[in-house]
Formats: C-alpha cells, sequence, structure tokens
C-alpha cells in the first residue's frame, strides 16, 4: 500500500487538473492517505481546490451542485458534515417508527433530531408504513418501527445480510437493498425470525433498487 501512494507522489509538482483528475477515481478513505503522502497534495485537495469536493459531495451522496446551493458553498465543510449527518424525523410516533421517545399515537410537528450513535455514520434513510431503514457508510442496514401489523416495535435492529450494501429502499411491509457485490435482497417478517431474507434470482449485477406500496424495480448491469 505504502509503494502505491509513493509512485503517485510523483504528480505532486503537477498542474492542479492533473490532480483533481487523479482525485476523482478515488475514495474518500485514500484521498486522505494521498494527501498524508506530501504536502503538495494536502495543499491541493484539502485546501486549494474546492471544485473537488463539490464532485464527491455529487458522486458520494447526489448532491446536486446546482439546484440549491449558491456559488459561495464551502463543499469541503458540506461534505464533512454530509459524511456524519444529523437524522431527523417527525409526524406519527406510533409504534417507534420515528426513534423518539413515547409510544402513544400522536403526531410531532417539528422536525427533532434522533440519536444514531449506536448504529453508526448514517448514508441513506427509507421509510416504510410503519418503520424506517437506514443504510450506514459501513454498508450495514438497520431498521426501527415495525415492518408490518404483527411484528413487535423495533428501536434499531440490524437487517441479517452476509455482505455490505450500497443502497436501502423500503416498501409497506418489506425492505429491499443492493450489496456491493451487486446482489439484490428483501426482507420481511418472520414469526420466528425477525427477519427473513431472500436474495433476487437474477444473474447480472444490480445497480440500483426501489421499493413500492407492494413491489420493486431494480436497475440492471446490461
Amino acid at each position: 500500500m505504502a509503494d502505491r501512494w509513493t509512485s503517485l507522489d510523483v504528480f505532486s509538482g503537477q498542474a492542479r487538473e492533473v490532480k483533481t483528475a487523479i482525485a476523482t477515481h478515488l475514495d474518500i478513505l485514500s484521498l486522505i492517505r494521498l494527501a498524508s503522502t506530501s504536502t503538495a497534495w494536502r495543499s491541493s485537495l484539502f485546501q486549494d481546490d474546492l471544485r473537488l469536493w463539490r464532485f464527491l459531495c455529487a458522486r458520494d451522496f447526489g448532491v446536486s451542485a446546482t439546484s440549491v446551493f449558491p456559488p459561495s458553498t464551502d463543499w469541503r465543510s458540506h461534505y464533512r458534515k454530509l459524511f456524519s449527518p444529523i437524522v431527523l424525523t417527525w409526524e406519527v410516533i406510533h409504534g417507534g417508527r420515528l426513534r423518539q421517545e413515547g409510544n402513544a399515537w400522536r403526531n410531532i410537528a417539528t422536525p427533532a433530531r434522533i440519536q444514531t450513535q449506536d448504529l453508526g455514520r448514517i448514508k441513506a434513510v427509507s421509510c416504510s408504513r410503519y418503520g424506517m431503514h437506514a443504510l450506514t457508510h459501513r454498508g450495514s442496514v438497520w431498521f426501527w418501527g415495525r415492518l408490518d401489523e404483527q411484528s413487535s416495535v423495533m428501536l434499531g435492529a440490524q437487517i441479517p445480510l452476509n455482505e455490505a450494501c450500497v443502497a436501502v429502499s423500503s416498501g409497506r411491509n418489506f425492505g429491499c437493498a443492493v450489496s456491493i457485490h451487486g446482489k439484490g435482497y428483501v426482507w420481511i417478517h418472520h414469526d420466528t425470525q425477525r427477519f427473513k431474507v431472500i436474495q433476487l434470482t437474477t444473474s447480472v449485477m444490480v445497480r440500483q433498487i426501489a421499493a413500492g406500496w407492494h413491489h420493486i424495480a431494480v436497475f440492471r448491469a446490461p
């Protein structure tokens, strides 16, 4: 690993455009390691070229650079906040679906922050009818609330998947996800097991998945 970063250091004196082009092909942890190899890389990646962080916000979190943010946006700071976001929930609190204190049927009109430290850094949240699924940066999928009318209230239960996931979606009473290896998974409530997980039968890689009320759609590799 050390030889890899040392070999990249030959680009330290190159133009900013070259460094940015290299950086766009690396994940955030690799970028941090690269920045530690020389002052030139550290200055370029973390101080000078904020265009890179605008690109990373779009690539890693799907944030559009033109839709809602002013030209003066500090994209590096924004990326840091997205990497460890605050999760807010509101509306009907019944059945643990908001992961807030209280279980009586009532409405929460104002968005309130919930604690998610026990789950890890949240990357995405998807709402089902009676609860919510959360995907972490490590690829684990969690659920709180009730998966259907018969399931018990859960305040944070991990879906038993055998590999890390990159996307999650929620239907009326089920959840689904895509793994880092392009496999699709669906789970429902089970009387003896908390969740029954089913792998989708497809011979090609799944790129993205979306759930509706009682249906699922997937994007496949060609």
